[in-house]
């Protein structure tokens, strides 16, 4: 979960309706997770290998896959698989080929690297991508914040979510992908 952004926003939103729980193996980030959470024992320090089978009914990777070493991810896979009921729902997004490989990230995807990764365990039911980029988008990031300033306007903010949340079949120009997919029957 990192530092919990996505699983405090859940917990926010829809505390009274779903249990969420954040999972990661770096306890500075749990810590920091706990930290801005309303409930902070829904944060766990420990790996995915640890997980009760067949216990959740939904799960995120959001900007989790690409940090997981290729030797590792099939396992890293099967071990979420066994984590969730049959035909929970995955989430996946991850950083797209076009997109250069930062140090902390071991590899970057396209639709067809990243569904073999989650095949034969999950079943992907969508796929898209998402965050283009193009002239415009670029000039207005690049004059909104740089290292000598940050500037914010509501007409700007709903510019660039607006954007770049639409979807998109292709990866040209796209810096995401997402593939939402079901647990396979065991």
């Amino acid at each position: 979960c990192g530092d919990g952004a996505v699983a405090n926003l859940l917990i926010e939103t829809f505390n009274e309706l779903v249990k969420v729980t954040g999972i990661d193996y770096d306890l500075r980030a749990i810590r920091w997770a706990k930290t801005f959470s309303k409930d902070p024992e829904n944060f766990i320090c420990g790996d995915i290998k640890d997980l009760n089978s067949v216990t959740y009914e939904s799960a995120s990777l959001i900007e989790v896959f690409e940090h997981i070493p290729p030797a590792e991810a099939v396992i890293f896979v099967e071990n979420i698989a066994m984590s969730l009921k049959e035909g929970a729902n995955l989430i996946v997004t991850v950083p797209t080929t076009e997109v250069p490989l930062t140090p902390k990230h071991y590899r970057h995807f396209d639709f067809k690297t990243l569904q073999t990764c989650f095949q034969p365990h999950f079943k992907v039911v969508d796929k898209f991508a998402f965050v283009k980029t193009n002239a415009v988008t670029r000039n207005l990031s690049k004059l909104s914040s740089n290292k000598y300033w940050y500037f914010e306007s509501q007409f700007l903010s709903r510019y660039l979510v607006g954007t770049y949340s639409k979807k998109h079949k292709e990866i040209n120009g796209c810096a995401r992908i997402c593939i939402a997919s079901n647990a396979a029957q065991s």
